[in-house]
């Protein structure tokens, strides 16, 4: 079913992960990026503390973000 509706005239949509399908897509859809190394730089280092015996506590790890925008934003 097609609704008519004109995508960033009428509706925004963005992704996330910034897969490169995202940019292929037509309309191309904007993303959000996150550095995927930075998170598993961040995991490997709890899971080493971890198997050490270390107390790991639940924390929030600041790793940023970029806007990627494309045709649907």
């Amino acid at each position: 079913m097609r609704c008519k509706i004109k995508i960033s005239e009428q509706l925004a949509v963005i992704g996330f992960s910034d897969f490169s399908s995202s940019a292929l897509a037509y309309p191309a859809i904007s993303t959000i990026f996150i550095d995927k190394h930075v998170v598993g730089v961040h995991a490997a280092d709890m899971l080493v503390d971890k198997i050490e015996g270390k107390a790991v506590e639940q924390k929030m790890v600041d790793v940023g973000f970029k806007l990627i925008a494309r045709e649907t934003t």
